[in-house]
């Protein structure tokens, strides 16, 4: 547990020496954070814009897996033609 403690001072003294960042590199950072996501939800409405329903055997398995966990309306089903992730 010592180790740990002393680690832990450690590292907050290390962080503490290091020179203050220059708030204009803080804010261009955080705008540029902000500006990617923006572009990704953007692209993400663009694709769900083109959904279209699922088969009748993704709706089946759906259907199934919400009756079993105890859902008792079923959530919408669309489907993309692109590959994303989850």
């Amino acid at each position: 547990m010592a180790k740990v403690v002393v680690g832990g001072l450690l590292v907050r003294d290390t962080l503490a020496n290091l020179p203050p960042i220059p708030a204009a590199i803080w804010i261009g950072g955080a705008l540029a954070i902000v500006g990617l996501r923006s572009i990704r939800v953007l692209r993400f409405r663009f694709r769900l814009r083109r959904a279209g329903p699922a088969p009748a055997e993704v709706e089946r398995m759906v259907r199934h897996a919400a009756k079993r966990i105890g859902l008792t309306n079923l959530p919408q089903i669309l489907m993309i033609p692109d590959r994303i992730s989850p």
